[in-house]
This record gives structure tokens, sequence and C-alpha cells, in this order.
């Protein structure tokens, strides 16, 4: 199984560095994420794309890499 190397920053402004699936879908991963830090977020956006990941895809899938950060937004 391929990983990727990322940075999280949730809406407390915490922020983590995670080895996550690149080939976990988005959602799983928020939905993960939201129960483990009991948060409600919806939104995923990635950085240095620039972009709000789409929540059916996963991360390989929208060219997610090494070193992005990715911030949860409600």
């Amino acid at each position: 199984m391929d990983f990727i190397l990322i940075t999280l920053k949730h809406s407390r402004n915490s922020i983590v560095d995670m080895k996550i699936p690149a080939f976990m879908a988005v959602g799983e991963f928020i939905e993960i994420i939201c129960r483990l830090y009991d948060i409600l977020a919806s939104t995923l956006q990635a950085e240095p794309l620039g972009i709000v990941l789409d929540k059916r895809l996963t991360f390989a899938q929208q060219q997610v890499e090494n070193g992005a950060m990715l911030t949860l937004y409600s």
C-alpha cells in the first residue's frame, strides 16, 4: 500500500503531521478525523493544489502528494 505524508490543520488550529493511505477515499478520511478530534467538518482543502478535494475520490486520484497541507473546514 502506498502512503503519503501530509500536514493536517483543523478548525481548532491544531496542526498534525500524518502518514495516510494514498488510496483512501477523502470522505472516509474526513469521517475518521472528525470522530477522532470530535469536530464537525465537511470539506478538505489541499495546498499547494489549491482545491477542495472531492470526497468520492482518493488522495492519489486527486494527485495529493507528500508534503501537502490539508485543511478541514465545516
